[in-house]
Formats: C-alpha cells, structure tokens, sequence
C-alpha cells in the first residue's frame, strides 16, 4: 500500500500546472468503473514446476477504476486510477492527459478533414505492477522452482508528449487519435522513448424506449530498448477495451446518465509488450469479456 500512497502522491502532483482548469471548467465529469474477467493472463502468476517455466494460464480479477474528465476555457483534462486486486495482490494503474488547444490558444482555425481541433497532449503513465515490460509478474514463485531470477520488478514510470486530433464524427459523442513517445524516467531501467497511439471514442443512442452507451479505446505501443539490460527490452504491442452499457439508471428510476450494467471486451496482443524468456517471462495474447457496472457522478 506504500508504493500506492506514492504513486497517488506523483500523479496529482503531475496535475498541478492545470489545477486552475479545474477550478474553472466548464463542464466536469466523474464516474467508477467495476469490471470482472477471468481471462487475464499477465497477472496468472501460471508456472510450471517443473522447469519454472511460466504458462501464460488466465486468471480471474476484479478491476475498479475511477476516471475524471473536464473541459475548460483553453482545452481539457482526462485522467484515470485503475486498482486491480488479485487475490491478496493489489496493482495500481494511472494514465492521463492534459489537452491544451492550439485552435484556441493562438485563436486559429486549424481544422481539417475530421479534424476539428489540434491539442498540445502531455501526459503520463504510472503503475505499482512492480514489473518491467519484459515482466516478472508471470514469474511467480519460479525462482522456488529452481529458475534463475533475472531481475527483480520496479514500479512503472513514464511522461507523455504528444498531439492530440479532436475528430467530428456524426454519431459520437467524441472522439479523437494521440499519438507522440512515452519518456521513462525510471533509472533502474532507462528505455529509449517509445511511440504510441491511442484511439478513443464514445456514443450514446437509442433501441426503442431503451438507451445505450458504448465506450472504449484502442492504444497501440511501440517497442522500447533499456540501455540497462536487453531482458528489459519491450515488443510492440497493442491493447483495447470497448464497452456496451445499457442505461439501467433510466429503466429503473428514470434518471439517464447516471447507472449503467454492461460488458466490457479486453483484447491485447502481446500483453504489456511481455516477450518469451525462458524461465523468466511468456509472451500472450488476451481476448475475453467482462461484467461491466458504471456509476456516473
């Protein structure tokens, strides 16, 4: 619970140069996440003992996350805290970004095509999985059965800069494509920077008297060197959760926007940029759906 303690403390701490965006936003939003699945296999801990080997088998967890987004004068702000408990593990996610309009900092109208904004996006990553992309997560107690240790994990720390490209799509609430590199500025590893795009969305419709939400993003990552150690090398690798949510807060006390119950699908390959090493690490794919509840505050 430390490490958490001091990862909260680093990604507020991370928010502060846009605290006035805050205080003066014109709209803000707040909701929680519950999703549980059973097929996540990075966090299995699935060895075999006899050589040590990890499996890649899949295990169930339960997911809460928060996300906040706002808007405000010259931009917006999306950020969110993911809490992941396995058992008697705990894993903590953060990623955010800080959107600052070109369009309305230099008073231009710089869209085109789809493309109605243009937005100065940096951000960052941080995460307590105690694990290098390479991964020891899937070690497990590998080391008790006789494989080397190679390295031991570290908490996961990277700033983001980049652009962001606002699209105007009929039929969607939003949407919008950053792309830019991911700095690490953890030492025990020292990664080049590494390129990534990221893809998110979200529509609200109607099927008769019902009404809907789906909601979701696709997030590509390149591969990243460490000038420390080649174990710690990532693979490129891609990673997706695309969500349908039916508005049962309407249904059941007519009040729309506020509680929804869904599926949530989780697609990965190569999850986490996690490579093969023998008696270390084991590359996997994910593909499995998730019970989904959503709060909206």
């Amino acid at each position: 619970m430390k490490n958490s303690a001091i990862l909260l403390i680093v990604s507020l701490a991370a928010l502060t140069t846009s605290v006035p965006a805050y205080a003066a936003a014109d709209w803000q939003e707040l909701d929680a996440q519950l999703y549980y699945g059973s097929g996540f296999k990075q966090y299995s801990g699935g060895i075999d003992n006899t050589t040590g080997n990890p499996t890649g088998g899949s295990s169930s967890l339960t997911m809460f996350q928060l996300n906040y987004s706002n808007g405000w004068k010259y931009g917006a702000t999306y950020f969110y805290f993911q809490n992941g408990f396995d058992h008697n593990d705990y894993r903590m996610y953060t990623q955010g970004w800080e959107f600052l309009s070109l369009n309305k900092i230099f008073g231009r109208d710089l869209s085109f095509g789809p493309v109605k904004e243009i937005r100065f996006a940096p951000g960052w990553q941080f995460s307590t999985s105690k694990d290098f992309y390479a991964g020891t997560q899937n070690q497990g107690n590998a080391g008790n059965s006789g494989a080397e240790v190679v390295y031991a994990g570290v908490d996961s720390k990277d700033l983001f800069w980049g652009l962001d490209f606002l699209l105007d799509i009929p039929g969607f609430d939003f949407a919008g494509v950053t792309a830019g590199v991911y700095q690490n500025i953890q030492g025990e590893t020292k990664y080049s920077v590494q390129p990534s795009v990221n893809l998110y969305y979200r529509s609200t419709f109607y099927i008769g008297p019902t009404r809907w939400k789906t909601e979701g993003y696709v997030q590509w990552y390149g591969g990243r060197r460490s000038h420390v150690n080649s174990n710690y090398d990532a693979v490129a690798y891609f990673t997706t959760q695309d969500a349908l949510l039916l508005d049962t807060g309407l249904l059941l006390w007519e009040r729309p926007d506020q509680f929804y119950t869904g599926i949530q699908l989780q697609w990965s390959h190569n999850t986490y940029g996690v490579k093969t090493i023998p008696y270390v690490s084991k590359a996997t794919n994910e593909f499995f759906p998730q019970v989904m509840l959503e709060w909206v505050f």
